[in-house]
């Protein structure tokens, strides 16, 4: 069970830096549609599939964090869309299922000990599932690493190979919200909003400038970039080839 303490933690954490990749799976286009909006406003990123095939055609593509599956959708062997969906090994994966399929339909498939919703469900019940998720994975993983950078977010320490790098509180707010959404592209909108706050008073300009202090003291000379700036939209963390 978190502490008071962890979950004030995680919860500064969490809506400070992730942003969390949800793929909605559900032939209902309106059960859809109204689950993406109440995820959206809760800050997530969602993909909607309409079929199985799109389902996996996304995995394929994307990295989900949260895989939410209407077990309504018909077009593809449910055994098949589901392995596809574990193999999403750090994914917290929730299937929505009609109380009479309950016990019949999740034994069948061999999901008795799955993270199941019952359909009527709770708004509420869902996001306090993905958020109860994303608190525990962000409490477990306290050091965060790509490549040969460490950063430790409960002693605010960040090591490069064996050199330990000063940095200020925004400019380490900053990394780590890089080194959570490491290999994902960031806008600088959403750098500004994570990471100074949505009612800051700050040009999108202060951005730059951060990251410019950011590669000072983390690729001095020799060694390999991480932060790469992609024109007209933003930067990403990611680890150099």
């Amino acid at each position: 069970m978190l502490t008071k303490l962890q979950t004030f933690q995680s919860d500064c954490l969490y809506n400070a830096v992730m942003t969390v990749s949800i793929l909605l799976v559900s032939a209902n286009s309106v059960i859809s549609n109204y689950l993406s909006e109440i995820l959206r406003h809760e800050d997530f990123s969602v993909q909607i599939a309409d079929s199985g095939v799109k389902a996996l055609e996304f995995l394929d593509i994307i990295k989900a964090d949260v895989t939410i599956l209407d077990l309504d959708v018909q077009d593809t062997p449910d055994v098949k869309l589901l392995q596809g969906i574990r193999d999403e090994k750090s994914a917290l994966n929730i299937v929505l299922i009609k109380k009479s399929d309950l016990k019949t339909r999740l034994r069948k498939l061999g999901l008795t000990e799955s993270v199941h919703l019952t359909k009527p469900f709770a708004l509420w019940e869902l996001v306090k599932l993905i958020k109860n998720h994303l608190q525990k994975s962000i409490i477990g993983k306290s050091k965060l690493t790509v490549g040969d950078l460490m950063v430790d977010t409960g002693t605010r320490q960040v090591v490069r190979g064996k050199d330990t790098i000063r940095l200020t509180k925004t400019e380490f707010d900053l990394l780590v919200h890089l080194i959570v959404n490491a290999n994902r592209v960031q806008s600088r909108e959403a750098l500004l909003n994570h990471v100074w706050g949505y009612n800051a008073d700050v040009k999108s300009r202060v951005i730059d400038v951060y990251i410019g202090y950011l590669k000072n003291k983390i690729e001095k000379t020799g060694r390999p970039q991480l932060i790469q700036n992609i024109r007209g939209i933003g930067y990403i963390l990611k680890n150099p080839a």
